[in-house]
Order: C-alpha cells, then structure tokens, then sequence
C-alpha cells in the first residue's frame, strides 16, 4: 500500500477509535460492540474470518478499559472490592470464551445470531433502562448490609454525600467473561444492563466498575489471542491508541452527563448492527 493511502488508513482507524472510545466510556462500555461490525463489514481484515475480528477488537477494547480505569480511578468512582470479586471467575471465562470463537473458525452463523440477539437484548435494555433502573434503586434501598453465598449486598457513600445501595454477585461474573469473550466485545454491554439494573449500582460507579472489570477480564483474553496469532495489529494498535484518546474525554464528559440521548442513540445503534447481522445469515 502507497505510504499516503497507509497514513489515511491509520487516521480513519485511528478516528474511529477516538469516536468508540469515548462514546463507549462515557457509558460504561468497552466499545467492542461497535468495533465487531466495523472490522467485519467496513474495514474487514486480512483474515475475515470472525474470530479474528473478535481477537482484535478485544485487544482494542482492553487499551481503552486501561485508559478509561485510569481516568475513572482518579475521579475515585471505581468499586475495586466489586470488580476484583466478579473478575476472578470471569477471567478463566474470558479465555474459554476465546478459545471458542477461535475453535468456531470460518462457520460464523453462529456469531452473528448471537451478536444480534444480545445487541436486540441490550437495545431494548438501554431505552427502558431509566424505568428499570428506578426500580433496582428502589428495592435496593430496602435491603441490608447482608452476605450469602456469591452474593453480596453493599452500602456505599457516593461522593456527593447521598447514601446508595447496590448488590454485586459472582455467579454473573462466569456469564460476563464467557459472553464477552465470545463475543469479543470485553463484556462491557452485559456489565451496564448486570450492574445497574439487577445489582441496582448508582449509574457513575457501574461505569467505573465496568471498566475495571473490562481491564482484568480482556487482559487475559488479549494474552491468549495473541498466542494464538488472532490479533490483526495493524488494526488493533491505531484503533486502540484512537480509544485511549476517546476513553479520556469520555471519562470526562460523563462526569457531568445524564446519558439518557447516548443510550438511545447506542439502541438504534445496537438495532442497526443486529439487523445487518442477521442479514448476513440470511
């Protein structure tokens, strides 16, 4: 490739991370979900088959949950007790997931269903999620400080002085690494909808948290990907280097936004990218 069209080519990716990486940490995500479509269908690799658009992305996806755990863990907004105990059964997951889709070869029909099912699921999630997650706050206010078995109920003081609840569990930790690391998508999209929804997580802590999650998780998964040689880094670093930039001021912006526009937005997203998914099965 002429050294003009290459530099372009690094921009473009480049941008497009910066675009991913900030409007994924703003809301708690790693960005994957937009990316898998990307490498798939506008900026497809030299190996096209899906497993290596899912290593790369997931390898992009882990710069911006550094970056992103980075900004966050300064503003101190990241629940670390809650991340390290879902993150360690998710980590072994996180592998497992990849060493599937690297199994699943060229036979993708199943990836895409997958993608579109939980990107359907999460769609619908983050457009009622403001109503959901009302009630979540609401039921966790009534309970305790109480511990059971992988499940753990959480009085925190947020930093604005109010008192909030929340639960976290462990169990969903095994489901967040398996299904991130299939999907390739660093589990961000089910973090969000887990956190706030069912553990009733303050809406900037779930953020926060979710990218510390994303860190540990996608950490181990990159290392695997990249011994098996799934990882395009042609791709993977300016995308990545383009997140770290966006996870920044994405860190920033959320500081002070309501995100009720962004989820929408990534809905129709979500609904698009589910729609051109199936159609690539039938």
């Amino acid at each position: 490739m002429p050294m003009p069209l290459y530099i372009l080519k690094l921009l473009m990716l480049g941008g497009l991370g910066v675009v991913i990486g900030g409007v994924g940490t703003m809301v708690g995500l790693g960005g994957g979900f937009a990316l898998i479509p990307l490498l798939i269908y506008v900026f497809p690799l030299k190996d096209a088959d899906r497993s290596a658009a899912a290593a790369t992305s997931l390898a992009a996806v882990f710069l911006n949950a550094a970056s992103g755990t980075f900004s966050y863990a300064r503003q101190k907004r990241i629940d670390y007790f809650a991340g390290v105990v879902m993150a360690i059964p998710a980590i072994p997951a996180a592998v497992l997931g990849a060493w599937v889709i690297k199994a699943l070869g060229g036979r993708h029909e199943a990836f895409d269903i997958t993608f579109a099912v939980v990107a359907v699921v999460m769609a619908v999630i983050l457009v009622i999620g403001r109503t959901l997650f009302k009630r979540a706050e609401r039921a966790a206010a009534g309970r305790g400080q109480k511990r059971h078995f992988l499940v753990y109920d959480r009085k925190k003081m947020l930093p604005n002085g109010e008192s909030a609840h929340y639960q976290f569990n462990v169990r969903a930790g095994m489901l967040i690494g398996l299904v991130g690391g299939f999907l390739g998508i660093g589990g961000g999209i089910v973090h969000m909808p887990l956190l706030i929804l069912v553990m009733g997580f303050p809406a900037h802590i779930a953020a926060a948290t979710s990218h510390f999650i994303l860190l540990l998780t996608t950490s181990s998964a990159t290392v695997f990907n990249l011994q098996a040689g799934k990882v395009d880094l042609d791709y993977a670093v300016p995308i990545g280097a383009g997140m770290v930039i966006g996870a920044n001021i994405g860190a920033r912006i959320a500081k002070s936004a309501t995100g009720w526009v962004i989820r929408v937005v990534l809905a129709l997203i979500l609904f698009f990218v589910a729609i051109q998914m199936i159609r690539s099965v039938f």
